[in-house]
C-alpha cells in the first residue's frame, strides 16, 4: 500500500500529523465506512479528518471531508455532518481508546506503506474514551534504521554474542522497552566469517571463523557464505524461537523488513540474568536444555557458552542456538567445534561433559566465549 496521507491534530496550539485512523471506530460502529471511495492511492480510506485536544485533555473531532460516489461513474466530496449522517461537529471523540502516534518536522525516512514513515519529532498519546492521559516523545530515529514498529540502535557485541551469520543489535519498541534484533550478515563471498574483540590484553577473536560444508558422496567441500545463506539461517532461527514460545529462548516478536535495506530482521525479547557459576547452576542449565529437547524446540542448542546463558530467580534462559541450514546436506564448523567430527552416543556424552565443565570456569574468568 502507498504511504497514506495522515489526518491532522492540534495539540497545545501546535499542529501535528496523526499517523493512524481513529475515526474508523466511529464509522464502523455506525455502518458508514463502506460509503467512501478512495480519491487516490494515498487516501484509500476515503476521508481526511481534523482533530483537536482541548486544554482539559479532551479529544474532539473538528472536521471531516470524504469522497463518495456521485451520479453516474463520478465522485463527489462531502463535509462534516453529511459525512457522519447528521452528527454535528465538533464532536467529543469518546469513541477513541488506544494509542495515537503524532508526528511533525521533517520526514527522516520515507516508507512506501501506510503510516510507517519516520519523522523528526514523534509523540505517543494514550487515550481512554476520548480523554488524553499520558504522552511520551519517541526516541529520535537511529542511524541503524528500523524494523517494522521497532527501532534499531547500536550493535550489542561484545555485550551479547552475534556470530558468523548474524549481527545482533539493541532495539526498542514504541514504549522504549529494550529488545534485541538480529540481522543477517550481508556476506557477498568467501567461506569463512570472523569477528574480533579489543581487550586490555590486545585484539583477539570474539568469534572463531565459521565454515559451511556440503556433504557430497565423495566427501565434503567448503561452500561460500553468501547473503542467501545467512538470510536462510536467520529464518531457521525464527522458526526455532516460535516453537519454543519464550520458555527457554527469547520470545520472538517476528521477522520484519529492515528499513532501509529491506533485509529480514528478527526481533526478540532481551534476556537478563547471570551466567552459571556453580555446579547447581550447570545442572539447571542441563535440565532446561533437556526439557527443550523433550518439547521439540530443537534437537540440541549447539552453542552453549556463558554469554548465551541467563539465570534469574532460578529460571534458565538461553539465546543464540547454533545455525541451522534449510538444506540437510549443509553443516557448519569452527575450529572449536568437534574438529575430528566424532559422532555417536559416546561423543555426545563427552561433548556435554566438556561444555558443562567449561561453563562455570569460563564465566568466572570473564571469558566471552
Amino acid at each position: 500500500m502507498t504511504a497514506q496521507t495522515p489526518d491532522t491534530i492540534l495539540l497545545d496550539g501546535q499542529g501535528w500529523l496523526l499517523l493512524g485512523t481513529p475515526l474508523d471506530a466511529l464509522l464502523a460502529r455506525n455502518g458508514l465506512a463502506r460509503r467512501f471511495v478512495a480519491p487516490d492511492t494515498a487516501n484509500v480510506r476515503g476521508y481526511l479528518a481534523t482533530w483537536r485536544v482541548d486544554p482539559d485533555g479532551r479529544l474532539f473531532l473538528d472536521a471531516v471531508t470524504a469522497t463518495v460516489r456521485g451520479l453516474g461513474s463520478g465522485t463527489q466530496t462531502i463535509h462534516g455532518s453529511a459525512v457522519l449522517r447528521g452528527m454535528e461537529l465538533p464532536l467529543a471523540a469518546d469513541f477513541v481508546t488506544g494509542r495515537l502516534r503524532l508526528a511533525r518536522g521533517n520526514q527522516v525516512r520515507h516508507v512506501h506503506s501506510g503510516f510507517d514513515s519516520v519523522w523528526e519529532d514523534e509523540l505517543l498519546l494514550e487515550v481512554e474514551r476520548g480523554q488524553v492521559g499520558s504522552r511520551r516523545s519517541l526516541a529520535p530515529p537511529s542511524a541503524m534504521g528500523s524494523a517494522g514498529p521497532y527501532r534499531l540502535h547500536e550493535p550489542l557485541l561484545p555485550g551479547l554474542s552475534g556470530g558468523g551469520f548474524g549481527q545482533v543489535m539493541a532495539a526498542t519498541d514504541l514504549d522504549g522497552r529494550p529488545l534485541v534484533a538480529k540481522a543477517p550478515l550481508p556476506r557477498g563471498g568467501g567461506n569463512r566469517t570472523e569477528m574480533w574483540l579489543d581487550t586490555p590484553a590486545g585484539r583477539r577473536p570474539a568469534h572463531l571463523a565459521a565454515q559451511v560444508f556440503r556433504a557430497d558422496p565423495g566427501g565434503s567441500r567448503s561452500i561460500e557464505i553468501g547473503p542467501e545463506l545467512t538470510a536462510s539461517v536467520l529464518r531457521q532461527e525464527a522458526q526455532i524461537l516460535e516453537r519454543d514460545g519464550g520458555r527457554l529462548l527469547p520470545r520472538s516478536l517476528g521477522l520484519w523488513p529492515h528499513d532501509p535495506s529491506g533485509l529480514d530482521v528478527l526481533v526478540m525479547e532481551r534476556l537478563a540474568g547471570q551466567p552459571p557459576r556453580s555446579p547447581a547452576d550447570v545442572l539447571a542449565v542441563l535440565t532446561a536444555l533437556a526439557d527443550a529437547v523433550d518439547r521439540e524446540t530443537f534437537d540440541a542448542h549447539g552453542d552453549v557458552k556463558p554469554e548465551h546463558v541467563f539465570l534469574a530467580d532460578g529460571v534458565v534462559r538461553m539465546c543464540d542456538p547454533a545455525p541451522r541450514f534449510p538444506d540437510p546436506q549443509l553443516f557448519g564448523l569452527t575450529p572449536a567445534y568437534n574438529p575430528r567430527a566424532w559422532r555417536g552416543p559416546a561423543a555426545d556424552v563427552a561433548a556435554c561433559a566438556t561444555i558443562l565443565r567449561y561453563l562455570p570456569t569460563a564465566a568466572e574468568a570473564g571469558h566471552p566465549g
